[in-house]
Order: structure tokens, then sequence, then C-alpha cells
């Protein structure tokens, strides 16, 4: 598993045991992204679809994620904007997935971190390191184990 970060950029790349199809589809199915992911009322893999949902911060705060799909190369890539109701700044979340064999190698970026610093603790780089880490490095992965 390899790991990087820069000032703005979180990277995350995984070796999942699921074909690209399989991937793909836990990325982009709804109803199986609320098992690894969040819970969204409404996704399609399709540009200019808007989607949301909630998260929460340490304290328990509540911030209502806004993003909008901006490119979508089915099987291979998923690339949506990502900001916050009410705050300032813009980021945007790339997934890629390139299969090998039987496995497929998925890769997480989120960039333009840096346009949230403002806006408190809850969004350092740091605080997005430690949420890829949990949903890219763990949750998908045993999403897909438990679902084969």
């Amino acid at each position: 598993m390899e790991s990087a970060q820069s000032s703005t950029t979180v990277t995350k790349e995984v070796l999942l045991d699921a074909t690209s199809n399989r991937v793909w589809q836990a990325l982009t199915d709804k109803d199986q992204m609320k098992e690894w992911y969040f819970t969204l009322t409404d996704f399609k893999p399709e540009v200019g679809f808007e989607f949301s949902f909630s998260g929460t911060g340490a304290k328990g705060e509540t911030y209502v994620h806004l993003c909008r799909v901006t490119e979508v190369i089915p099987g291979k890539k998923l690339q949506y904007t990502w900001a916050y109701k009410g705050l300032p700044g813009t980021s945007l979340v790339t997934f890629e997935l390139a299969p090998e064999g039987a496995k497929t190698r998925l890769r997480l970026t989120h960039e333009g971190l840096q346009t949230f610093a403002q806006n408190g603790p809850d969004f350092l780089v740091n605080s997005f390191n430690q949420g890829w880490t949990e949903l890219i490095e763990k949750s998908i992965g045993a999403y897909l184990e438990k679902a084969a």
C-alpha cells in the first residue's frame, strides 16, 4: 500500500482482490457506496450529476458535502468536485482503476485541499489523509471481501 501526501493533495493506492468491474460498482452504486463510503440519496456516474452527503467533524459538527461529477470513464475513472455547504473552498476527488489480472489497483487522489485550510482543524490535510486511509485502505477492501 502506497500513501503519499503533499501540503495540498492526498493520494492512496491499494490493490483490491476484485475485478475492475466489481470495484467500479462499489464506487458508483449508491446502495454499495453506503456500505463503505457515505450514504447518498442518489448517485449516477454521469458528468454534471450533483450529489451531497453529510459527514461529522471531530466535535460532532455536521458538514454537508456538495459534489458534482466532472469526468467519467466507465470502469476506469471517476472524478468529482468536493466542497462544503456554507464554507469556502473546492477540491477534486479522482478514483482511477487499473486491472491487474483478477485484481484491481485503485488510486485515489484528493487535490486542492489547501482551499479548505481556513475552515478549521477538521479541514487540515492530515484529517483528509486519515479519512481516506480508513475508506481506501480499509473499508472498500473489507466491503469487497465480505460481498464476494
